[in-house]
């Protein structure tokens, strides 16, 4: 049995059905899952960024816009001057971090009706699936 939030975060890879038993009651426990969830995702993206060729991805993102062709020259210029690596680096790392998350959720619920399982927040049959 948990402790502690960093413990059950730990018991949920060792033993799941245990920790789920112990957070069920908890209030809170959820943060701690969740900052080390999101600052792994950030720490990621930090990480790929530190190390890309920064030139090469700048000229492959405007070369994939330029081949759908619903730019101008001056739009695709535009884009690639404000492609420096700081915007791109936080608005990818702040964007990914904060859409990751509704993404799970959904698919989540879609999950769960497809295997015929309540929804989560009413415990009634989801008429939604």
């Amino acid at each position: 049995m948990s402790t502690n939030p960093l413990y059950a975060s730990l018991d949920m890879l060792i033993s799941p059905v245990t920790a789920l038993e112990t957070v069920k009651d908890k209030k809170g426990w959820w943060l701690v899952p969740f900052v080390l969830c999101t600052g792994s995702l950030v720490g990621l993206f930090l990480y790929y960024f530190a190390n890309v060729d920064f030139a090469w991805l700048k000229e492959t993102m405007v070369d994939q816009m330029a081949l759908n062709k619903d730019m101008s020259d001056e739009e695709l210029q535009a884009v690639s001057d404000y492609f420096t690596k700081t915007p791109l680096l936080w608005s990818t790392t702040i964007g990914g971090s904060l859409v990751v998350y509704p993404y799970a959720d959904v698919f989540d619920h879609w999950y769960d009706c497809a295997r015929g399982y309540r929804c989560h927040y009413t415990q009634q049959p989801d008429l939604r699936c």
